[in-house]
């Protein structure tokens, strides 16, 4: 019985990295998008308009990048993860699976986002994140951390000052 050599077909991620260079290779990659080289990007995935990705990035399937969001060199994106608008990631981070960052908010370089990890809008990541945290404010903290200096900050600034009052005896 004679066989034929079976040819090997490439993986999507060979694909995308050797059509990395062409714009709009992904179908579902904005026009206005921008990426730099040795980008994967999975076929799943949907990039808004002026994203920009930068070099030897990793997105994953499933993922959504809405519009005007910056992200930064070496990064990889976990599967199903959603970063909202004006976000910005430095280099070098790792976000795990199902990750969803809010509009506004920032990633310091070289952190790890744990898995299933909510950041709030306009908040800072300056530290790891660990798996399924939610996290608010700048510098990013545990939502009920950040939910008891709110309400003690409220309380203090609701309660009277004795101020002293000058008794008229000006010198």
């Amino acid at each position: 019985m004679h066989s034929s050599p079976r040819k090997r077909t490439r993986t999507r991620k060979e694909a995308a990295m050797t059509d990395s260079s062409t714009p709009n290779s992904t179908p579902n990659v904005h026009p206005t998008a921008r990426r730099g080289q040795n980008c994967v990007i999975d076929a799943d995935a949907r990039i808004g308009e002026h994203v920009a990705i930068g070099h030897n990035c990793i997105v994953e399937n499933d993922v959504e990048i809405a519009p005007r969001a910056t992200i930064g060199h070496n990064v990889v994106i976990g599967r199903h993860c959603i970063i909202v608008g004006q976000v910005g990631i430095a280099g070098s981070s790792v976000l795990e699976d199902y990750v969803v960052i809010g509009g506004q908010a920032g990633v310091a370089g070289h952190i790890r986002i744990g898995q299933g990890a909510q950041i709030a809008g306009a908040s800072h990541v300056k530290d790891d994140v660990p798996p399924r945290a939610r996290l608010i404010g700048t510098p990013a903290r545990p939502i009920r951390e950040w939910a008891r200096e709110s309400n003690a900050i409220r309380r203090l600034a609701s309660k009277e000052v004795d101020v002293p009052q000058s008794g008229g005896d000006d010198v």
